[in-house]
């Protein structure tokens, strides 16, 4: 998990700590030798991979937007059950968000200055965060160069954050920006694998959207916008979670209902 921490006069922001409960443990520990000041946990979206990791930073403050305050509250528990099978190990649940912000604000987490950005992640939550006293921008689940995009709400909402996002970083070319899954990245290399994906979505569009035209029935729309190529080969463990079933199947729920 490309968890992000940003230290400034002594605190700290960690955005999305996750995967397993002792490494993240171990985070938490050095991130307190750091930042003894405060720390604040900023969430880009709700999903459990982004925020198993909470509960292993005890009294730190948690900040997210609406609607992953919402998640939070309403799926991680159940989550968090599941995953502990899956995984054969236990994560400190906390469901708690302290404080609600929104993007396009600039404002200060502690000490460190931060612009949350509006940002659906799959279509359905969240927010990315740029530090630009860092040069760091950390974008959650956009412009992963070891997967394809996932939609699971709105694929309207994810090519809206995606052209927003690819606008920003062209305006600002940060020095480094963080996806959750899969390495660092330049503003070039971000902006060329998000470029990549936003083709591919739009493409999935198109393609549910003329196969609803002609009266396809809605597997045979949903047929339609799977054939569209995703932008690169995806890790198994990627492949596993079926994220372009996934997007096919918005993108013909999507079509079929602006008939």
């Amino acid at each position: 998990m490309g968890t992000v921490v940003v230290v400034d006069k002594g605190e700290a922001v960690v955005v999305d700590p996750a995967f397993f409960p002792d490494d993240v443990r171990r985070l938490a520990d050095a991130v307190v030798r750091l930042a003894p000041a405060g720390i604040t946990v900023a969430l880009t979206h709700g999903d459990f991979d982004h925020v198993c990791g909470i509960g292993c930073f005890g009294a730190a403050r948690v900040v997210a937007a609406e609607g992953t305050a919402a998640r939070l509250r309403t799926e991680i528990p159940s989550e968090a059950q599941r995953a502990s099978v899956e995984w054969a190990c236990t994560w400190p649940v906390r469901t708690r968000v302290d404080a609600v912000i929104q993007g396009g604000e600039h404002t200060t987490l502690g000490a460190v200055r931060v612009e949350p950005i509006e940002a659906a992640h799959h279509g359905v939550d969240g927010l990315v965060y740029a530090f630009p006293d860092h040069g760091v921008v950390a974008v959650g689940d956009f412009c992963s160069p070891v997967a394809i995009p996932a939609v699971l709400g709105s694929l309207a909402a994810m090519r809206d954050s995606y052209r927003s996002l690819l606008a920003r970083l062209r305006r600002d070319e940060p020095s480094h920006v963080v996806p959750a899954h899969g390495p660092v990245l330049s503003a070039a290399q971000a902006i060329e694998i998000g470029a990549a994906d936003l083709v591919y979505l739009d493409g999935v569009a198109r393609a549910a959207d003329r196969a609803a035209a002609r009266g396809a029935r809605p597997n045979e729309v949903a047929f339609a916008a799977f054939g569209v190529e995703p932008p690169r080969p995806v890790s198994p463990e990627f492949g596993f979670y079926s994220e372009r079933v996934a997007t096919a199947r918005a993108a013909a729920a999507e079509a079929l209902a602006a008939l």
